[in-house]
């Protein structure tokens, strides 16, 4: 890959982080996945207990709060992604990645010693602490998969959407921001923070 056609990436995504619904539906979509991880904690656990049992394990604690906070922010961007991919009318196949990196994180949604909801459903007693790293390999697995997806989504949406006849920087025909788009996918973020509070 020539530097250029990175650079080119680069400029695509820089740009839809300038986009007030690129960044709205991203923090719907990362709220949306927390809370579905949250609902699975609550089948094994809580989060005081969860935070109290990482406590007496310093190294894992640190990789869990750098593995599960980027699995969060990918989602969100590929959720972001898939509604930019769906309004430009492109293709939205590798956005299964996504959800299958959600549901591959959904099976490490707790700690190693209150279980994993999705593991016992499927009958492996223990939970994550039969694993070898207690549950970070599904966590590294599912920020793979859906790193994957959202590179593969960025080459799709700058394939489908470049324009050849203008600058290569410039090329690319986005759906115009939509206000509505944008005040909707706020209204669905603070309508899950609020149940986040309630809860």
């Amino acid at each position: 890959m020539t530097k250029s056609i990175k650079a080119t990436k680069k400029a695509l995504l820089v740009t839809l982080l300038k986009r007030s619904d690129f960044l709205a539906s991203a923090v719907a979509g990362s709220l949306l996945l927390s809370f579905g991880y949250y609902l699975l904690l609550l089948q094994v656990s809580d989060l005081g207990t969860v935070l109290y049992n990482l406590s007496y394990e310093p190294i894992y604690r640190a990789a869990v709060f750098m593995l599960v906070p980027l699995v969060l922010i990918l989602f969100g961007l590929n959720f972001a992604l898939a509604v930019v991919l769906f309004r430009a009318k492109a293709n939205l196949k590798w956005q299964g990645g996504s959800l299958l990196g959600a549901l591959t994180g959904g099976f490490a949604a707790s700690c190693p010693v209150c279980g994993a909801f999705l593991l016992s459903l499927i009958g492996v007693a223990g939970g994550l602490s039969v694993l070898p790293f207690a549950g970070l390999e599904v966590w590294l697995v599912a920020a793979v998969i859906i790193g994957f997806t959202f590179w593969r989504s960025i080459v799709v949406l700058d394939s489908k959407t470049c324009d050849p006849k203008k600058e290569e920087h410039l090329c690319w025909q986005l759906p115009k921001v939509k206000g509505s788009h944008t005040l909707f996918f706020i209204l669905i973020s603070l309508f899950l923070a609020v149940i986040f509070y309630v809860i």
